[in-house]
């Protein structure tokens, strides 16, 4: 998938009224010439800012892709939103428009204590495979690595790093070149010591079919189902070895399966260590093992060590 987003914004800050543009388009090629598919979606939005604490969002937008048959088809996207900081510790954010798919919806709670983090989370919104990895991920054994990086975290809030690892961690491969419609709920929590960090966090996600079945490659899970659902659970572990190295450990179970009478049912044991260290003053270096053992409709066991080396400039 090839994505790109474009944003001007101006949410107005200590003034009562703010305003965002935000355009994005994504051309998604499934691996055969009639399954390439673009998704274009262009939305306006007005923020409100109640108090320094609630800011309300009004949407406005349109959205045109070429799922269905290849014809493209164009509708408008009308919705809105808030943004609730209760207390320094604590956002509320929620999310609610109508979509060429029906409702479509983005609902998160987080709250940092001083030691644990904590987070929930719900959304119905368009996406692939390609698209889910994308935001930081080659694969699911680049995505610990890019997670673990500390300096992947520039800008980013205590409870915002801990997600990303959490959803690094949930990460359950669905075999499908295809674009989807995703519903999710996301929750967990991490406990955070001075050297130690023990998070465990559990997600189901239901994806729906976007497009012709028909289309696909043979070997796709969405091939004879429309609809599949994954859920996983996952327990970490991450030790602070020294001041330039950390050990990390983690185990996730997962379940996806067909919603209809379709023979798909994956079952899905992944366990990982690693170790990681700082190599200079902008060179992280890395060695992971993974053991990911599959049952079910697709069986195979796997062995792999990554050794992993980054630099910054």
């Amino acid at each position: 998938a090839d994505t790109w987003d474009v944003t001007l914004a101006d949410p107005g800050g200590f003034r009562f009224l703010g305003w965002g543009i935000d355009y994005s388009r994504t051309d998604l090629d499934g691996g055969s010439s009639t399954s390439v598919q673009t998704e274009q979606t262009l939305r306006g939005t007005l923020f409100a800012n109640i108090s320094s604490q609630f800011r309300l969002r009004g949407i406005v937008g349109r959205e045109s892709n070429d799922y269905e048959d290849g014809v493209e088809t164009s509708s408008d996207i009308v919705g809105g939103g808030i943004d609730w900081y209760p207390t320094d510790r604590t956002a509320i954010s929620a999310t609610v428009e109508d979509r060429f798919f029906g409702r479509g919806y983005d609902v998160s709670f987080n709250h940092r204590m001083s030691r644990s983090v904590w987070f929930l989370s719900a959304s119905r919104d368009t996406s692939s495979l390609a698209r889910d990895l994308g935001t930081g991920a080659i694969d699911f054994r680049d995505c610990l690595a890019f997670a673990e990086n500390p300096d992947s975290f520039d800008g980013l809030t205590d409870i915002e790093r801990e997600q990303l690892l959490n959803e690094c961690r949930s990460l359950t491969l669905l075999g499908t070149n295809a674009a989807y419609v995703q519903r999710s709920i996301r929750g967990g929590f991490s406990l955070l010591g001075v050297r130690n960090t023990l998070s465990f966090s559990v997600s189901r996600s239901d994806r729906s079919l976007l497009g012709e079945s028909a289309l696909l490659r043979p070997d796709d899970d969405f091939r004879n189902t429309d609809r599949v659902r994954t859920t996983s659970a996952t327990v970490s572990w991450s030790h602070q070895l020294t001041g330039t190295s950390s050990l990390i450990a983690s185990l996730t179970r997962s379940r996806s399966e067909s919603l209809d009478e379709a023979d798909l049912d994956t079952r899905r044991l992944t366990g990982t260590i690693g170790i990681s260290r700082a190599l200079g003053p902008h060179t992280q270096g890395g060695l992971r093992y993974r053991y990911q053992k599959s049952e079910g409709t697709n069986e195979y066991t796997e062995n792999s060590v990554t050794a992993t080396v980054g630099m910054r400039f």
